[in-house]
């Protein structure tokens, strides 16, 4: 099969499997899960991701197709969700270890990867601390700085940043380092000038107006942010699932990551 009659046929086989979810969805269709009958798709999700994956949610909900419901919070507090056997259809992770460890369980169905992010250092809007690239954290000017949590994807992609850059074992041992559960609430805390600075993903960075971004950290610097999107073994089960699991995969779907600021990968 070449390339044009392959593409074909997958974008064939999205539109029929949303055709059929849309019959699904109009109550025909019954079903030991009143969700699963009304067409509705559990989606766990990084943080990072919740406020293009919302938009993504309204424009099916526009279209009268499966109802997205978004459970966003730290990619591995999600994944030990699953593990536990916590309901979810897809996920939707900033960390491919954790995705791994699902799989291992036997939780994931089938897994693309699908975006790609950047890290970069942000400072509250007045940076009275004057911080400007990396090097600063280590100012006596700057008294906080925060990062996502340990097990947080970001936070350990950050770590490793500054390792890189042969600042960690200074800033650590300074005591200056505030974690946050998520990547969302290590933003807030630079939002609101409770620390000096905060390593975060672009995408975070450019939805929040009040803070600054001062460095893009070099990729080669840390491991490659990528987010694999998984149909979990539950959501297998799901037509509707397996609806928006093709769906986040579109041109479409992809065109709107990139919009809110992340890199579509290119589509197995």
């Amino acid at each position: 099969m070449n390339h044009d009659s392959h593409t074909t046929h997958h974008a064939l086989r999205q539109m029929l499997v949303i055709s059929a979810v849309l019959v699904l969805g109009s109550g025909c269709v019954a079903s030991e899960d009143p969700g699963r009958e009304s067409g509705e798709v559990l989606v766990l999700a990084a943080a990072s991701t919740q406020d293009v994956l919302q938009r993504l949610a309204d424009l099916l909900r526009e279209r009268g197709g499966p109802v997205m419901t978004i459970s966003a919070a730290g990619s591995n507090a999600l994944a030990q969700q699953i593990l536990a056997g916590a309901p979810g259809d897809i996920y939707l992770s900033a960390d491919p270890l954790w995705v791994q460890e699902i799989a291992n369980a036997g939780h994931a169905a089938e897994t693309v990867p699908l975006l790609g992010n950047d890290l970069v250092l942000v400072v509250p809007a007045e940076n009275r601390a004057d911080v400007r690239e990396p090097g600063d954290l280590l100012s006596d000017r700057v008294r906080h700085v925060a990062l996502a949590g340990e097990e947080v994807p970001a936070g350990r992609y950050a770590e490793q940043a500054l390792r890189a850059l042969g600042l960690w074992d200074t800033l650590s041992g300074s005591g200056r380092v505030v974690r946050g559960q998520n990547v969302r609430l290590t933003l807030a805390y630079v939002e609101r000038g409770e620390v000096d600075a905060g390593i975060v993903y672009a995408t975070d960075a450019a939805a929040a107006p009040s803070v600054r971004v001062v460095h893009t950290f070099q990729r080669e610097d840390y491991p490659p942010v990528v987010y694999p999107l998984v149909l979990t073994t539950r959501g297998r089960d799901n037509p509707a699932a397996a609806a928006v699991f093709a769906f986040l995969q579109s041109p479409e779907a992809r065109a709107i990551f990139a919009e809110h600021g992340f890199h579509p990968l290119a589509a197995p």
